[in-house]
């Protein structure tokens, strides 16, 4: 089987899988975003000491997966308890709320696990926890958020819409900055990070992401004008190729090219959800700002 049809066959999969969860949304969707979590964080620390092998990261891995479940959860109980209040009101969505609280308990039992090894104790080590903590977890909480979240609509269709908005909408940024810059690149977008972004690839992905919102958000959610569905494809697209180049700048500081070779033809988790982790916490906010100063 040649490459480019195991890449589309794996990348099907990771597609139809991911679609249906975030279509059935409540549990399903918070157990595959917790397993994505947990494979996503084992690369993280992996990079870190490549001849380490997964038993040597279990109680940190295991601490901060269990944040994550718990954030999840924590989200969907209070939602729930304002959803009987009859409010919507608050100033932040309840999760990250719930999620920064626990991350102070997490965070010292990090640093009592590091202290603990002794002479082989290194601060840059907990700080690349903690960083791959915030980095990872509240990237994907924020798309567990936005599947659920009463501040941008009480309405469970709108936020499934908004949901394939984002995640659709990054799909659509990468693929056409890729194929805009094989056939017009020319100028380098960031050479000393990502040698292969080009500036005529990020303006191609952005223009296309900034159609396709207008045109998806027009057909499925009423409420959303065409200039707020341009702003939201224009910014979508520019976080998402910014998520690209620290995720780039980070592989480039491991020494590695891919994060891992779980998805056959696409590397690992962390390469398929790498625009995610900072175009879903802006997608989070901009439909809360959107839904609650503009409507």
């Amino acid at each position: 089987m040649s490459n480019m049809m195991t890449r589309a066959l794996s990348g099907a999969v990771y597609v139809a899988l991911l679609s249906l969860c975030l279509y059935l949304g409540s549990w399903f969707w918070m157990a595959l975003l917790t397993v994505l979590f947990l494979l996503a964080c084992f690369e993280y620390f992996k990079a870190q000491q490549p001849e380490s092998g997964f038993l040597e990261h279990t109680n940190s891995i295991a601490m901060i997966t269990i944040w994550f479940a718990a954030s999840l959860a924590g989200h969907y109980y209070f939602l729930d308890y304002f959803e009987r209040l009859g409010t919507y009101k608050v100033a932040l969505p309840a999760g990250y709320i719930f999620a920064f609280i626990l991350s102070i308990p997490i965070i010292l039992l990090l640093a009592y696990f590091e202290i603990r090894k002794g002479e082989k104790a290194r601060i840059n080590r907990l700080q690349f926890q903690v960083f791959g903590l915030f980095y990872i977890g509240f990237g994907l909480l924020s798309m567990g958020f936005l599947r659920h979240n009463a501040l941008i609509n009480s309405e469970s269709t709108d936020q499934i819409i908004l949901s394939f908005a984002t995640i659709i909408g990054i799909w659509v940024s990468d693929t056409f900055a890729y194929l805009s810059g094989r056939m017009l690149g020319k100028r380098k977008l960031s050479p000393h990070i990502s040698p292969n972004k080009t500036i005529e690839g990020f303006a191609g992905g952005l223009i296309v992401t900034v159609v396709f919102e207008i045109l998806f958000l027009s057909v499925f959610n009423s409420t959303s004008t065409w200039y707020i569905a341009a702003i939201f494809g224009a910014l979508l697209a520019c976080t998402t190729t910014l998520g690209d180049l620290v995720q780039s700048l980070w592989k480039r500081n491991m020494g590695i090219k891919d994060s891992g070779t779980l998805i056959p033809g696409h590397g690992g988790i962390l390469d398929r959800i790498d625009g995610v982790l900072l175009a879903a916490p802006f997608s989070l906010f901009f439909w809360i700002i959107v839904n609650n100063m503009f409507q």
